[in-house]
């Protein structure tokens, strides 16, 4: 199964995503818009394992879980990574407690490592995907000053989880299979 380590969202976080999200449709020409259901923080990308991979990774989870502490994040601001003629991938930039959620990736990193998963070569941008191939009808300047991200709800991390990412009649569907609470 294609599977990721992340973390996910309450209902109202990603209603407050929904929102940030409608609001860059309106001055987007083209683009891939993910559903709401399916926003989250990818801490580590696994690709394709195995079932009893999967209980390799749940008791590292468990490892990682029980040594970290739960922390708060806030959505900050709108940034993208760029294509060659659009915006490859528009994102949410966190804010908040950084520290710690870099801290939760490097000790996913690592366990992951020991495991035989490959560590990621780039330095770890944590962020939201909201849209992909996106073409803007204005500047993405321009777009960043009219998105408010003043009244959103703060985030709690309080669980890492295990994800299936799976296409479902046309549908992409993450289903958690194996999920811990962090320390209170």
């Amino acid at each position: 199964m294609r599977s990721f380590i992340g973390i996910n969202f309450s209902s109202d976080t990603k209603e407050d995503l929904g929102k940030i999200q409608r609001q860059v449709r309106e001055y987007a020409s083209k683009g891939r818009f993910k559903h709401v259901d399916n926003f989250h923080i990818t801490l580590k990308f696994l690709g394709e394992i195995e079932l009893r991979q999967s209980e390799e990774i749940a008791k590292k989870l468990e490892e990682i879980a029980v040594q970290q502490k739960s922390f708060e994040l806030k959505l900050q601001d709108i940034g993208q990574f760029k294509g060659s003629d659009r915006i490859r991938t528009l994102y949410i930039g966190l804010g908040g407690n950084i520290e710690a959620l870099k801290r939760l990736n490097e000790s996913t990193e690592a366990s992951m490592e020991l495991l035989g998963f490959k560590k990621e070569g780039r330095p770890y941008t944590p962020h939201i995907t909201i849209s992909q191939d996106l073409t803007l009808n204005l500047t993405f300047e321009e777009l960043k000053r009219k998105i408010d991200m003043s009244k959103t709800h703060t985030i709690y991390v309080d669980r890492i989880e295990l994800i299936k990412s799976e296409q479902i009649q046309n549908k992409r569907i993450y289903t958690p299979i194996y999920s811990y609470g962090l320390i209170p």
